[in-house]
């Protein structure tokens, strides 16, 4: 399988140049960098790491829309491989769904940025912290805190139906501990809005060219307008119901079996 997945992805190399990256992806990585502001992370620094971890923790909460009416999506990465020979590349393979429609999908991750978002004002949180032996803010603000924006490239099987390119940017996540990185999950639980691995990009049909925005995301999704509706975690806008949510609704809002069974199908395989 990783030698399949390789030998299309040398083939896709030779047109990811001349693919445009999205404005909404452009502005997502302006805000972040201004949002975040940290240290700067020199790429060479994380040469040697491997994050295909980062991104395939946690795959059962990504949530996703696609179109202006927020068209329910599904994504599921089944494999991430870092390129042996370009060190901030990661070749990707895995499936979408959307309705009933799912679609084979390989692409490439390429890694653009990573910051240190350790500010003076986590440092005082934690200098609070010791002083008041707060062992869960101690966790939490002890750490080395990054994240990393990637360019996404992901190409859906031509001879599926309904079958496209998404386009865009990725958001991730992780702090350092004795050297070895690790998916940031210190505020699930803690913050309302928390959120990790966000996609923000398009998705462009093959056949007729059209584009649709979209995005997704881990327990939350960036750039989701009205369509979530909660306070605590994501909650669907019950005016969107019939936009794919109808059952994700009746699983995590009402506690339903059968809606709760039908989420834990595994479409992708």
């Amino acid at each position: 399988m990783k030698k399949i997945l390789f030998i299309g992805l040398v083939l896709i190399s030779f047109i990811l140049n001349g693919q445009m990256i999205p404005s909404r992806s452009i502005k997502f990585v302006e805000e972040s960098l201004l949002k975040d502001a940290g240290k700067k992370v020199e790429l060479y620094e994380f040469n040697k790491r491997d994050f295909s971890h980062i991104w395939m923790k946690n795959q059962e909460a990504i949530i996703g829309y696609i179109g202006v009416d927020f068209q329910r999506i599904q994504i599921h990465f089944i494999s991430i491989i870092k390129n042996q020979h370009i060190d901030n590349e990661y070749f990707v393979y895995g499936k979408s769904k959307v309705k009933n429609n799912v679609c084979d999908f390989q692409g490439k991750f390429i890694i653009t940025h990573i910051r240190n978002f350790n500010t003076a004002e986590i440092e005082a949180l934690y200098k609070e912290a010791l002083k008041h032996g707060d062992k869960d803010a101690i966790r939490r603000f002890g750490k080395e805190r990054c994240f990393i924006l990637a360019k996404c490239f992901l190409y859906e099987d031509q001879e599926q139906k309904g079958s496209g390119v998404f386009v865009g940017v990725i958001k991730s996540y992780f702090y350092i501990e004795n050297g070895v990185l690790f998916y940031d999950d210190l505020d699930l639980g803690v913050k309302d809005d928390y959120a990790n691995n966000q996609f923000i990009g398009v998705w462009q049909n093959y056949k007729t060219l059209v584009q649709k925005p979209c995005s997704w995301g881990e327990y939350r999704i960036h750039n989701a307008g009205d369509l979530d509706t909660g306070v605590g975690e994501f909650s669907p806008n019950m005016k969107y119901l019939d936009k794919g949510w109808y059952t994700y609704y009746q699983a995590y809002n009402k506690f339903d079996n059968e809606a709760i069974k039908k989420e834990n199908i595994k479409w992708w395989e």
